[in-house]
């Protein structure tokens, strides 16, 4: 079990929902990416390094808020493996046509939260 100032931040979060997630998962030491509640993180994909959900907690006006994390926890990306990246562009090929979008954005976060105005790492 990690530390909650080792998996994130409370500083970053947005909604009442979310903060009672976040006091559920990285304040007991959880790590919601790695431990999935299924009720909440339902797994539309999955390849070897890389599964994709639909953000329960969307930011408005998007219509697509997808989360895509790592299988395996990760936070420095320079640790990242050129498997890692390749498999990482199959899986945002595979959403792109899977939602037909036409047009977004793809945020990574990593590292500080402070840095990344993330609450995970």
């Amino acid at each position: 079990m990690k530390k909650p100032h080792e998996l994130g931040t409370m500083r970053n979060v947005r909604t009442p929902e979310y903060r009672e997630h976040m006091q559920n998962t990285i304040e007991k030491g959880i790590c919601p990416f790695c431990e999935l509640d299924h009720s909440k993180n339902v797994v539309i994909k999955q390849n070897r390094h890389w599964r994709v959900w639909v953000n329960p907690f969307p930011y408005e006006h998007h219509e697509h808020h997808l989360v895509i994390a790592s299988v395996r926890h990760v936070t420095d990306v320079t640790k990242m493996t050129s498997d890692m990246w390749a498999n990482l562009g199959a899986i945002v090929r595979w959403a792109v046509k899977e939602f037909n979008i036409p047009g977004g954005a793809l945020v990574m976060r990593f590292g500080d939260p402070d840095k990344s105005a993330s609450t995970l790492r």
